[in-house]
């Protein structure tokens, strides 16, 4: 008889329980995560001062295996001798994604993956593009923004969204 009365307690506070949390979520109270999740990467290159004679077109490349990787930074960095080392990357678990700008004739524009999210299906790639408004005074010089960055390794289809700003230099 007692372990009815336990039981039946039990059910009870059970019940009680799971309706303020259902009444809570309905009220908005408590926030619903939605299932996407941002994956963390890190930043393995940025400069505004890319290649004006190679990799010239705004484009997103993704690099799975070290010698597609390895030359790609030969591309990004050419024979300079003060250039460092491409970073090392664990291929086995780790994928290199790299954003480039374009060439533009001066200074002032850039590019950088903002955020990454994922979803069970895909994964997504935000990109701040920013440039300078018609009223802003800056260098006359060919530039060519780019960023890498290092991820986990995933099969899942991957999908850019660039998002573009123009800021303004008025004071």
């Amino acid at each position: 008889m007692r372990q009815i009365q336990l039981l039946a307690i039990a059910t009870f506070l059970s019940i009680l329980v799971g309706g303020g949390i259902y009444l809570l979520v309905e009220k908005g109270d408590i926030p619903i995560t939605d299932s996407a999740y941002s994956p963390t990467f890190r930043t393995l290159d940025i400069s505004t001062q890319g290649p004006v004679d190679v990799l010239v077109q705004r484009k997103n490349y993704i690099f799975r295996e070290e010698d597609e990787y390895l030359a790609f930074w030969e591309l990004l960095h050419g024979n300079d001798p003060g250039a460092r080392r491409a970073p090392l990357v664990s291929f086995a678990r780790e994928s290199v994604i790299a954003v480039m700008g374009g060439v533009h004739r001066s200074g002032g524009y850039d590019i950088i993956i903002e955020n990454i999210s994922e979803t069970p299906d895909e994964r997504l790639i935000e990109i701040l593009i920013t440039s300078p408004s018609s009223e802003c005074s800056v260098a006359s010089v060919l530039t060519n923004p780019y960023h890498m960055i290092v991820l986990k390794k995933t099969d899942k289809s991957l999908r850019a969204v660039d998002r573009t700003e123009v800021y303004s230099c008025e004071e």
